[in-house]
């Protein structure tokens, strides 16, 4: 299930050494049971993407402490569908938060984490390589969307957030993780 791919290149006065992990559906499943077993984790449902699949978002959090009380942390990762660096990165965060360890426990006393390991869900379930990089799987551009809304996706994540806000949830950082394709052309 889990792939590494490692490349090497041997210029004449240099030598490059790419490791790229793929973030694999095996993975996101073990997320979604651990959150369903988790006392730290919920899942939120956002809607369906624009083939059906749907796009999940992963809250941590201590829910015995009132949301009023905390500050929010939104991530998303995987943008596009082959950034998968960027959905490794919020699967081990969301994975480390639901440790219940202490450390991670009084992180969440004080904070709601709001985390989309991957946005563009149906293109990386499909695998779908599209070229260039930053389109995705659709025809349509995932970054520049954000005042538009002709992606499901980016609509169902902008809702989201404006509805958190407007229940008065305290925003202190927003972040979209990109990059990790491990091509020569990553940006």
């Amino acid at each position: 299930g889990d792939t590494v791919v490692f490349s090497l290149e041997l210029p004449s006065d240099k030598c490059y050494v790419c490791a790229t992990l793929h973030y694999t559906v095996k993975q996101f499943e073990l997320l979604e049971k651990t959150a369903e077993a988790s006392e730290f984790m919920q899942i939120a449902n956002l809607g369906e993407g624009w083939n059906g699949d749907s796009l999940l978002s992963f809250v941590a959090t201590d829910f015995s402490v009132p949301a009023s009380e905390k500050k929010t942390v939104y991530l998303q990762g995987m943008q596009h569908c082959q950034e998968h660096a960027a959905g490794l990165l919020c699967h081990n965060m969301l994975m480390y938060l639901a440790s219940g360890c202490e450390e991670a426990k009084e992180i969440m006393k004080k904070f709601i984490f709001r985390i989309t390991p991957v946005v563009d869900i149906t293109g990386w379930r499909l695998g779908a390589e599209a070229h260039p990089l930053r389109a995705a799987s659709m025809e349509f551009n995932y970054n520049r969307d954000w005042d538009k809304f002709e992606i499901p996706e980016v609509k169902l994540i902008a809702d989201y957030l404006e509805g958190l806000k407007a229940n008065g949830e305290n925003f202190v950082f927003l972040a979209d993780i990109h990059g990790g394709t491990g091509d020569e052309n990553d940006y």
